[in-house]
């Protein structure tokens, strides 16, 4: 936060020599100088009262009932106590409601504490909610006071323009939409109708520096995008009622797209995906208010299918629209969905660092959530990640949406991480490849998995499958690998230990691979499952875990199978099915044969 370079309010008694000081960079812009007179306080606030123009921002904006600084906080680790109640009256105060407050007292504290406060990321919204609502507070405040308060906002808004931002997210609000506020409800006066130009062109750069080209925000900033797109949306509107506010072409279009990813990344319940608290809330009508800016019928469509509240009857499937998934490599981000329907099964990947995030929602209720983070050992001494996760693949069609992660272990090791999402099919399937450089070892892999707060576990008592439920949503999680009789522990074992699955695997090669399947369909809940390894073979020589794994499950009445070869590209059979690739899901189809969900080559394959 900018520290202002503005005085600190004194609260004695306000001298000629005092208010004359707190007010001489206020110079009356020319057009204006038959109109107002700034060094005549009571003409000065009788003008502001009596003045038509400019209109509320209330009035502008989607929802006159809720106040448009209040769609969206930033994630803030303090924030006082008083910040909601203060910005709810001051937007009130602002569209000329009358609010039952001491002023005088709310401003003398406010102004003596601001400078102590510039830690707090939200206390640049106050400021923005106080220039909004001073013109309706000269009669409410004394001279002094009133010059004071506007004085620490222009100041604060000329330092945050000159200065280097370090943290781009706060500088939108301090450096760009404040001073475009005081540009729109002071045009009167010189230097804050000077403000207009280089603030739309701070809330350009930052459209274009804060988003990946399509939109979507690095995954350390995706908790604030609420709020960044509620400051952007504030803008643009005020920036429609300002002549010298310029926005950059590709800033506006950039904003559109930001629209897009914002409703991609909203939960079932209307909150934010890899977000909690004050900046992940949802609020309908900075969704409505953006959707006008960014005038994209398609959006209109898609929104009414994935945001709360949807009016539509129509069925999802029944429009073609664009992909509901999207992966940004510049982002470290991934949202695998189904489709755009509101309570659609989709997955949240942040891939940003040395470990994994995921969040896994269905039918509108979170099952998992928190770092996808196995203990892998060789030989008994722990493999940690040597790097940060690679994305080496992504791929999203009608099937389904596929991303392929990859990092180095210590040792030399490699650690692959696939992740599939089937589209029409509803299953989920994550799995870990552990590769070692040379010779083969003791390999040990436990898997604790993260599951969402709530979350009810049933273990079966003879096979090794596990139930999730919470709500509505529902999982049966297969652990392919495993043998489907719990009896049998040769390979490992899926437990639960002290409420949390635990997915054990060993294995003495020189890689393991540890599939974990998700259905994710809740009508399949009562229907018949099982699963089993396949047989691989080359050349009419059946071959070992080490070269090729091959698995079969069955979901209701359709079966599916899963090939993941661990060498150079083969010519390899499994159940009948010649293979060639690196992975492959696959459906069988009864007479229709097999269908390739997903093929992927080595990569070594032009």
């Amino acid at each position: 936060m900018i520290q202002s370079t503005a005085s600190t309010h004194s609260m004695g008694v306000a001298t000629e020599e005092s208010v004359a000081e707190s007010k001489k960079w206020a110079v009356c812009a020319s057009k204006f100088r038959r109109r107002c007179k700034l060094d005549d306080w009571k003409s000065w606030g009788e003008y502001l009262t009596e003045r038509k123009l400019p209109t509320p921002l209330q009035e502008l904006v989607s929802g006159k009932k809720e106040s448009p600084l209040a769609w969206a906080y930033l994630p803030d680790e303090s924030i006082d106590a008083r910040t909601f109640d203060w910005i709810e009256s001051l937007s009130k105060v602002a569209r000329g409601k009358s609010v039952k407050c001491d002023w005088q007292a709310t401003a003398d504290e406010w102004l003596s504490i601001a400078g102590k406060r510039a830690a707090e990321r939200n206390l640049a919204i106050e400021m923005i909610a106080w220039g909004h609502a001073l013109p309706k507070l000269t009669g409410k405040l004394s001279e002094s006071t009133w010059w004071s308060l506007l004085s620490f906002l222009y100041q604060t808004a000329q330092d945050a323009l000159a200065a280097n931002f370090e943290d781009h997210v706060p500088e939108q609000f301090l450096a760009g939409e404040l001073p475009l506020t005081l540009a729109y409800q002071f045009p009167e006066i010189q230097a804050c109708a000077e403000l207009a130009k280089p603030a739309a062109a701070v809330i350009s750069d930052g459209i274009d520096n804060l988003l990946d080209g399509q939109g979507m925000p690095s995954v350390e900033n995706l908790p604030s995008l609420r709020g960044l797109l509620a400051c952007w949306t504030r803008s643009l509107v005020l920036g429609k009622e300002l002549k010298e506010a310029k926005f950059h072409k590709d800033a506006i279009s950039q904003y559109s797209w930001a629209v897009r990813q914002a409703i991609r990344v909203t939960r079932g319940d209307g909150s934010q995906v890899l977000s909690s608290g004050i900046g992940s809330r949802y609020a309908k009508h900075l969704f409505q208010t953006a959707l006008l800016l960014a005038d994209d019928a398609e959006d209109l469509q898609i929104a009414e299918f994935a945001l709360p509240g949807k009016t539509t009857k129509e069925n999802v499937s029944e429009w073609s629209l664009d992909e509901s998934s999207y992966e940004s490599e510049w982002a470290q981000l991934a949202i695998l969905r189904t489709d755009w329907s509101q309570r659609s099964p989709r997955l949240a990947i942040d891939y940003s660092g040395d470990d994994v995030k995921i969040e896994l929602e269905s039918e509108g209720e979170i099952l998992a959530a928190g770092l996808w983070k196995p203990r892998i050992s060789l030989d008994g001494q722990e493999l940690a990640c040597k790097d940060e996760w690679q994305q080496v693949g992504w791929l999203a069609d009608e099937d389904g949406d596929y991303l392929e992660l990859e990092v180095d272990l210590t040792g030399g090791h490699r650690l692959q991480r696939a992740f599939f999402l089937a589209r029409e099919d509803q299953f989920l399937i994550i799995a870990d490849a552990v590769m070692l450089k040379d010779q083969s070892g003791d390999i040990a892999y436990e898997l604790p998995l993260p599951l969402a707060g709530a979350v009810e576990t049933t273990v079966a008592d003879e096979t090794c499958e596990m139930e999730l439920k919470k709500g509505k949503g529902w999982s049966r999680v297969l652990p392919l690998a495993l043998p489907e009789w719990r009896i049998d522990t040769s390979r490992g074992r899926f437990e639960r230990e002290e409420g949390q699955p635990i997915l054990q695997i060993r294995s003495q090669a020189k890689n393991l691979y540890a599939p974990l399947l998700f259905d994710l369909k809740r009508g399949r809940r009562m229907k018949h499952y099982t699963w089993r390894q396949l047989t691989v073979a080359e050349n009419l020589e059946i071959q070992s875990r080490e070269t090729a794994v091959g698995y079969r499950f069955q979901l209701n009445d359709q079966n599916w199978m899963l090939y993941r070869s661990f060498t150079e590209k083969a010519n390899r059979t499994v159940m009948g099915v010649n293979l060639t690739s690196e992975c492959v899901i696959a459906r069988y189809d009864g007479e229709d044969g097999i269908n390739r969900m997903l093929e992927i080559e080595h990569a070594d394959t032009e």
